[in-house]
């Protein structure tokens, strides 16, 4: 995965680049390369993307993905069934964050009383309101005679 560079301020200026890295044959190692026990041909700027992609939809990238996701979201120390549910429905969409997404918010354990990383609502709006110097008091009733 030789070759990929920041573009220089003169090419952003110019227009010459449309994404945040550029590739530069000159600093490409040219032949094939083995990565995972897969080998890519050489190919340039296509070797990189292509391992990038099998990259995205290895095992080991949706269990880590799942595994941080959950533990940021629910709980510091996840279920294995949530992160594996996870990790399952993101490798069956090909690597889709959505799927992934999708897959923490449909499974009971998301939502289990002791999940408490996510707030309610109701309960994110009382954190809103503290957080701006508003007292909710005790036991507030926003949504009351609505």
């Amino acid at each position: 995965m030789t070759g990929w560079s920041l573009p220089l301020p003169r090419e952003l200026e110019q227009g010459d680049v449309t994404c945040a890295f550029k590739f530069r044959p000159f600093a490409h190692e040219p032949g094939s390369v083995t990565v995972l026990g897969r080998t890519y041909a050489d190919g340039g700027e296509n070797q990189a993307k292509a391992i990038l992609a099998d990259f995205a939809v290895h095992p080991a990238t949706a269990q880590h993905l799942a595994t941080e996701l959950a533990t940021h979201c629910v709980s510091d120390a996840p279920p294995s069934g949530l992160v594996r549910h996870m990790a399952q429905a993101y490798l069956a969409s090909g690597g889709m964050l959505p799927a992934l997404y999708a897959a923490m918010l449909e499974h009971p354990a998301t939502w289990a009383p002791d999940a408490r990383k996510f707030r309610t609502p109701q309960d994110l709006l009382y954190a809103g309101l503290r957080a701006g110097g508003i007292d909710p008091g005790d036991k507030p009733q926003p949504w009351e005679g609505f």
